[in-house]
């Protein structure tokens, strides 16, 4: 109950003693003797005012505050609302951009597996043309190489044949044939002979006849795979009357020739033929030479026919 009520309260009853009571106002005592109800009653009722606007005021504060504090938790409200709001759209971008890249990463997968698959599929025809092609290049080599041994056995094979002495009028000479048993012509063939003649006991060098080559001849000697051609070479060994002076012969002979297909040049090594007595002709020199006796002979030409030795042991 507020003030108001109680000072209403108090009024209705004064008024309902004033109207009952039985005693005259000369009655009353102290400041009652002096105020009639009525005059009391307007006091209450100023009282009345004056509480009544104390509270008013009292009541406009509370409410003032009351509705300052509601504004403030208002504006609290709707700070925390656009901030909820805010956080909101940030949080449906945050949403957007996430479902836009879940799309595009399920995209990514997409086309990876796509690639994958692809890839998967090349790899498979490469590893079949690599199969196919190690098939090819399997045949390709043994076909290669079989054509490397054709070329090689078809290279140019220059031999001595037939070493023998003959003899005219005046003088005994050697004599030997260079023929190509190969397939491809032999070309610029070069070739170097000397005869070695011992004494009648076969033991010492006692002559050495003069070096035979076609070395710096302008026609260059060329050898077409041909057995039925030969290029005969020959040179003096001695005069007839001088034969009996002497015991074997040993003849020296190196060459070279050049294969065009191969841009090589075939540098034989020398050979060694025996002749057993001067005074046979047209008998074949033996080839049997003794290591012993060629030893020998490089042993003398190194220290008394160096030019030989160079031409025919070191070149």
């Amino acid at each position: 109950m507020n003030i108001t009520s109680i000072i209403i309260i108090i009024t209705f009853l004064a008024a309902l003693a004033e109207k009952f009571s039985k005693k005259p106002a000369s009655a009353r005592k102290g400041i009652l003797k002096k105020l009639k109800l009525e005059n009391i009653a307007i006091l209450l009722l100023g009282f009345l005012l004056l509480a009544q606007l104390r509270e008013n005021i009292i009541k406009n504060n509370k409410e003032a505050a009351q509705e300052a504090k509601t504004n403030e938790a208002h504006e609290g409200i709707l700070t925390t609302k656009e901030k909820v709001d805010e956080a909101n759209e940030l949080i449906d971008s945050v949403l957007l951009s996430l479902k836009k890249e879940i799309e595009f990463t399920r995209e990514e997968f997409e086309l990876i597996s796509f690639l994958n698959k692809e890839m998967a599929e090349a790899r498979k025809n490469i590893s079949k043309s690599l199969i196919e092609y190690q098939k090819l290049n399997s045949s390709y080599s043994k076909q290669l190489e079989l054509e490397r041994e054709k070329v090689k056995n078809a290279k140019p094979d220059v031999r001595i044949f037939l070493p023998k002495s003959t003899k005219d009028s005046l003088r005994t000479a050697y004599q030997f044939q260079l023929t190509n048993y190969g397939q491809r012509v032999a070309d610029s063939v070069v070739f170097f002979s000397v005869m070695i003649l011992t004494d009648t006991t076969d033991n010492l060098v006692k002559k050495v006849t003069e070096l035979k080559t076609n070395s710096g001849v302008h026609n260059i000697l060329s050898l077409p795979p041909n057995q039925g051609f030969s290029h005969i070479a020959n040179s003096v060994i001695i005069l007839n009357e001088e034969v009996q002076d002497y015991g074997a012969g040993y003849l020296l002979i190196k060459y070279r020739f050049f294969d065009f297909m191969t841009k090589t040049t075939i540098n034989l090594p020398v050979s060694t033929f025996r002749c057993t007595s001067l005074k046979e002709i047209n008998t074949q020199y033996g080839n049997n030479v003794e290591a012993g006796i060629v030893k020998n002979i490089k042993r003398y030409l190194l220290f008394e026919k160096p030019e030989l030795y160079k031409i025919f042991f070191e070149e």
